[in-house]
């Protein structure tokens, strides 16, 4: 290895050029090596203290584009464009400047960014303020922030009722839609509005 050296001026009045160290003297003067100092486990302090920080261990940067399948094992954050379907047993984290066209089957996610397509979880979904997504999203449980964008249905949730008592239970009931009416001029005159409730 190369060591380093230093420059010394020579003193004032000294005409003897032997006397100043040559630039070689003090380099092999330094040839010793440094002692290196032991690693220090980092303290707590240093530790990430965000949850997606804290999970993940891939990321997908904003300048990467994935078209087709992707499949992943721990927690991914992608924060570029995937486009095609995603699954995991982990969690994936949708950073502000992804957006994804996929239909995505994880334990659960965490938007940020746009998504379009089905969402299926087996634990949580979690629209942050930023998020957009539309499509439909089944999950255990569902979290939505104020300002988030939602368009689509979803089902949280697992009934209480096996599937054959929820399919007589929903034959018996009646299903009540509401279909706004187009808005229409305000009568001139007085009229009763008349509501058949069964």
């Amino acid at each position: 290895m190369f060591g380093s050296f230093t420059t010394v001026p020579a003193p004032k009045g000294n005409k003897n050029p032997e006397s100043t160290p040559s630039w070689m003297d003090v380099a092999k003067s330094q040839d010793t090596p440094e002692p290196v100092a032991e690693a220090v486990p980092s303290p707590a302090s240093y530790a990430p203290t965000t949850r997606v920080q804290q999970l993940t261990r891939n990321v997908l940067n904003s300048d990467v584009e994935v078209v087709g399948s992707l499949r992943f094992s721990d927690d991914l954050l992608i924060d570029g464009t995937v486009e095609g379907d995603i699954s995991s047993e982990g969690v994936l984290s949708v950073g502000q400047n992804a957006v994804i066209r996929a239909e995505i089957n994880t334990k659960s996610v965490i938007i940020h960014g746009k998504v379009i397509g089905n969402v299926t979880v087996t634990d949580r979904v979690e629209l942050k303020s930023t998020a957009e997504l539309v499509g439909d999203i089944q999950a255990a449980s569902l979290a939505i922030e104020g300002g988030a964008i939602f368009i689509g249905h979803s089902t949280v949730g697992a009934p209480t009722v096996g599937t054959a008592g929820a399919s007589a239970a929903k034959k018996a009931a009646p299903v009540h839609t509401f279909t706004p009416e187009p808005e229409a001029p305000a009568p001139t005159s007085q009229s009763t509005l008349d509501i058949d409730a069964e």
